[in-house]
């Protein structure tokens, strides 16, 4: 459908898409299909066909080339595609955008990816620097469990696991800053249930360096509370539910042998 309105377009009706919209439609489809080329060939295609012939691209085309460059395996165009939208985004006085914050985050995400974990923590860390700490939230809770990735892979055992320990608590005030909004019915903007979901679920399957006040169970339970409908974390808390039932037999048979 997005190739067929490219083949049509007007440019000269003032109410039809632009070009670089329905490139950019066309490169969504592509890569929901898995046809990863074709969609950077289409992104491409957008960011050259601006309004009146202009290249400057807003921060979330740039993202989506990028993030289809890092699917592709391209990490170094990847990168440089990253710099590009940071020296567009950052003004002249240096002062930080709430565009930076972005694209800082998939700098340091593409940096991992290609290796280079001095970058990945340079610029993981300035992100953080630019999300405030209060109120909790959820971006902040993300980045700093995507810095403890970095610090592990670097070798910073300790670092890591204080690390993932502050992002989960982050993420845990965030949930009940959240629900006490819902309790006032104070709308808020910023928190996404599945992306906070998915972060506990992420959790869990790293549990062993959070300490025994966080069991993967009770994890997963958070995780089903805030999206009871998704099939593969109803799936994994009950494959949980089924470890722990078989673990607590195993301990209940141990724990009678030695009282014999």
């Amino acid at each position: 459908a997005a190739q067929l309105a490219l083949a049509s377009a007007n440019p000269g009706d003032p109410a039809a898409p632009s070009l670089r919209d329905l490139h950019w439609s066309a490169a969504r489809c592509h890569l929901a299909l898995g046809q990863i080329e074709s969609g950077i060939a289409s992104l491409r295609e957008a960011m050259a066909n601006g309004p009146a012939g202009s290249t400057d691209a807003p921060p979330a085309l740039h993202i989506e080339l990028a993030e289809a460059y890092n699917r592709a395996g391209r990490h170094g165009q990847a990168l440089q595609t990253y710099r590009a939208a940071l020296a567009a985004a950052t003004p002249s006085d240096g002062a930080p955008t709430p565009d930076e914050i972005p694209l800082l985050c998939g700098l340091a995400r593409t940096a991992a990816l290609s290796g280079d974990r001095t970058l990945a923590l340079d610029v993981g860390w300035r992100a953080l620097s630019l999300l405030p700490d209060q109120p909790p939230q959820l971006a902040r809770a993300e980045l700093l469990a995507d810095l403890a990735g970095y610090q592990l892979a670097d070798g910073q055992t300790e670092a890591a696991a204080a690390t993932r320990l502050q992002a989960l608590e982050t993420l845990q005030a965030a949930v009940r800053a959240e629900l006490q909004s819902s309790n006032a019915k104070v709308q808020t903007s910023n928190f996404k249930p599945a992306r906070a979901a998915s972060l506990f679920a992420r959790f869990a399957e790293e549990a062993g360096s959070l300490g025994p006040a966080s069991s993967p169970l009770d994890l997963l339970r958070a995780a089903v509370a805030l999206t009871p409908d998704d099939p593969a974390l109803n799936r994994a808390l009950g494959h949980a539910l089924a470890r722990a039932s078989v673990q607590n037999r195993a301990d209940y048979r141990a724990a009678r042998a030695a009282s014999v």
